[in-house]
């Protein structure tokens, strides 16, 4: 029992990767394009990438269903190629890369980045889970980014649309959302509104088998 607790305890200490951005720095773009014989993989991530704009090396590892040196190989192999770029991103626990291909705007700032890591994670998983899955990242210049997903709901013809938010630490949550993204459980318990569903990202990094239904959660 002692030994569970400390582990509790240990995990409600834990902070996401990407709770809130310090500073920024883009990749330089590949001097020489090299001709790549790309694998299936490659072009895998470059069809994620088409959908969702921007992913990290985690999540384009729980896409892939591949290690992440494999996820990482791909990038790679992109960029050698011309095709993505990244940006360094010093965040509050750590240095991250977020990979976009080229034709897409950089993220303005490191805060701006933090949500679109945040939001890829979330499209992760439910890409390979959500049925009649649509996603579309929203970016603009009066509020902060967030995504449209379209599924299709058990029994129903049409598609939903939702708005999905992942306020980063300190900022305040899209009234409009139906689903939101904390960096903690602690965050989405003192700022999520009743009824209204919310998952971490320290849920959405857990490698345990459970679905993506299992990492959601509401305020009752």
């Amino acid at each position: 029992m002692k030994e569970s607790g400390q582990r509790d305890q240990q995990q409600a200490n834990k902070d996401s990767v990407f709770a809130f951005g310090t500073s920024m720095r883009p990749s330089r773009l590949s001097n020489e394009i090299e001709s790549q014989d790309f694998n299936g993989r490659a072009f895998d991530v470059l069809e994620y990438l088409s959908e969702t704009e921007a992913l990290t090396v985690s999540a384009a590892t729980n896409l892939l269903k591949k290690s992440r040196f494999v996820a990482s190989k791909s990038f790679n192999c992109l960029w050698y190629a011309g095709l993505v770029r990244w940006v360094t991103v010093a965040a509050n626990a750590a240095v991250f890369k977020l990979w976009l291909t080229t034709d897409v705007r950089l993220p303005n700032n490191a805060a701006e980045a933090c949500r679109m890591a945040a939001l890829g994670l979330y499209y992760s998983h439910a890409k390979k889970e959500v049925p009649g899955f649509e996603w579309r990242l929203v970016r603009s210049n009066k509020k902060p980014t967030f995504a449209e997903m379209s599924y299709l709901p058990k029994g129903q013809t049409e598609k939903v649309k939702m708005i999905i938010d992942a306020p980063r630490r300190k900022e305040k949550p899209n009234p409009d959302a139906s689903l939101y993204i904390f960096p903690t459980v602690n965050e989405a318990k003192e700022l999520v509104p009743k009824g209204k569903r919310f998952t971490s990202d320290l849920h959405l990094m857990q490698h345990d088998n459970s679905t993506l239904t299992q990492k959601l959660f509401e305020i009752s």
